[in-house]
């Protein structure tokens, strides 16, 4: 009977490995045409219109036209107090080229402390926010040194040769 019960166990955690891919593959479908916009001020009055308003004059800042809007409103609750931060604006767009048009243009606002990313869920947030974590103590010790992350490897490079990557592995950024 141990061993039916067993075999029964294995059986239902492939399945449910199966099921999270293809969990995962969803998720990351539906966010494909959604950009994160972190560094714009609160208004009293955000509504749709202003906010959709907001979003296209920071595109025409960039040079881009005609960017179509599906969707656009503030992620999390209004904070108050001395540290209140602006919400960032959670922007779901038609179509992917305007993404694709967005994040490449996105450099031209980082002056301002504006910043356009992806819009990524938990898992990838905490593992961009490890490896952005040590890349600042590696900087510390060589101040001339960039990156690049994707996904959950970040490469170091030095004088335009790479010089180490990282990967992390149970959320700890491990040399490869």
């Amino acid at each position: 009977m141990e061993e039916s019960l067993n075999k029964n166990l294995v059986g239902i955690l492939e399945q449910n490995k199966i099921v999270t891919k293809q969990i995962d593959r969803l998720d990351a479908a539906n966010r494909a045409k959604n950009i994160v916009i972190t560094g714009i001020a609160e208004t009293a009055n955000d509504s749709l219109q202003s906010l959709i308003k907001c979003v296209e004059h920071l595109c025409n800042k960039m040079g881009l036209q005609e960017v179509l809007i599906d969707n656009v409103f503030r992620l999390g609750k209004k904070s108050s107090g001395a540290t209140k931060r602006p919400r960032r604006i959670f922007v779901k767009l038609v179509r992917m080229v305007d993404k694709k048009s967005m994040i490449m243009a996105a450099k031209k606002m980082r002056n301002e402390k504006i910043f356009i990313n992806d819009d990524l869920n938990a898992a990838e947030r905490e593992t961009g926010k490890i490896l952005r974590d040590k890349f600042r103590a590696l900087k510390r010790t060589e101040p001339d040194i960039r990156r690049l992350i994707r996904g959950d490897t970040m490469t170091i490079w030095k004088d335009k040769k790479v010089i180490k990557k990282y990967k992390v592995v149970d959320k700890v950024a491990m040399l490869m």
